[in-house]
């Protein structure tokens, strides 16, 4: 299936996904019209490029963020895997933007790369053009 695309909506209590985040050269088109060209030569090779995630590293995350309101359960979760590179905070604000509360929970650097795991769900607000402060009881 194409990410998402195959889950019924409001189904989903919990996601997790490390998408390829690394981020990579543009190309023209999508990754996905490039995908031979990641493969190495001879008859039994893995695809070698799978890490790659466009110019900020969030071509595929992007798709996945623009769906998960059709996905999530009311009470549903997502945890993302990014990079620094990827911007993080950046993430979280367009998630506010559409209804949804997410926080950093975890950071780690590794063999040169800085991660960080995020926890997003459903804004529990009444409004969503209340202060936070404003949940249900």
């Amino acid at each position: 299936m194409d990410l998402l695309a195959g889950i019924r909506p409001g189904c989903v209590d919990l996601l997790m996904f490390n998408p390829p985040y690394v981020p990579t050269q543009p190309t023209v088109d999508s990754l996905e019209e490039h995908i031979g060209e990641f493969h190495l030569s001879g008859d039994d090779q893995n695809l070698v490029h799978a890490w790659a995630g466009g110019m900020d590293g969030r071509i595929v995350t992007d798709r996945v963020l623009a769906d998960l309101h059709r996905v999530l359960s009311p009470e549903g979760v997502f945890y993302l895997l990014l990079l620094k590179e990827n911007k993080p905070s950046e993430v979280l604000k367009q998630l506010q933007r559409a209804n949804f509360d997410g926080s950093i929970i975890k950071e780690r650097r590794i063999r040169g790369e800085h991660l960080y795991v995020l926890r997003i769900e459903r804004t529990k607000r009444l409004d969503p053009r209340l202060p936070p402060t404003a949940m249900y009881k």
